[in-house]
């Protein structure tokens, strides 16, 4: 069995205060708000919203199909980390294509209640072994950990489509998640929450 060093119940709780953190401010969109611009890809918040609703959908995808799944299929070539990056993030595109035409908060709404349904699932299966990297195993509890980042990072891109900023209640455990669910990803020290954002490509100023 591969074991996280990520405390469970904490790592949850950071996974569930992101989702929320998402649905509180989406509840401050207008219509028109949908369309501006975020720092996340050129996306707009529409689509960073869609682009949630499929990352969570792709957890539940994962653990279903540990540890076989299509991403465990990828990494276990061992594709350097540029190629791994641009892989992934064809699969965001195309996954962002292949959803159905829905508004901002219908998307919101099934990326919450999909999140929501795959943290109830995280606590039984926490020791799973979702994929091996570089001969580095990433459980489902790794994993976890690396979509409370996802989910933190996409609040912050949501909070700039409303001229607004966003920092996480605990950054520090942000960073160990980071670490523990994307080893292969470099991240520096300094303030957390800034660490995390220039690790994931976002202006900082």
């Amino acid at each position: 069995m591969v074991e996280t060093p990520l405390a469970r119940e904490k790592t949850i709780a950071l996974f569930l205060d992101g989702i929320a953190v998402i649905c509180h401010l989406t509840g401050e969109f207008s219509g028109s708000d949908w369309a501006e611009p975020t720092p996340c890809n050129g996306w707009q918040a529409l689509d960073v919203a869609g682009h949630l609703r499929c990352l969570a959908e792709n957890c539940h995808e994962y653990l279903d199909e540990a540890p076989n799944s299509r991403l465990a299929r990828l990494m276990s070539r061992d594709p350097p980390l540029e190629e791994l990056n641009q892989q992934l993030a064809r699969q965001n595109a195309a996954a962002l294509a292949a959803l159905p035409s829905a508004s901002g908060p219908e998307h919101v709404a099934a990326f919450a209640e999909s999140a929501r349904a795959y943290a109830a699932r995280l606590r039984q299966h926490w020791h799973t072994l979702l994929y091996t990297y570089r001969g580095v195993g990433c459980t489902a509890g790794d994993h976890g950990g690396a979509m409370a980042v996802e989910w933190h990072l996409h609040a912050w891109d949501l909070a700039h489509a409303l001229r607004a900023d966003y920092s996480p209640r605990d950054a520090d455990m942000l960073v160990a998640a980071w670490r523990a669910g994307m080893p292969w990803a470099p991240i520096g020290g300094g303030d957390p929450w800034q660490a995390v954002l220039e690790a994931a490509g976002r202006p900082v100023e």
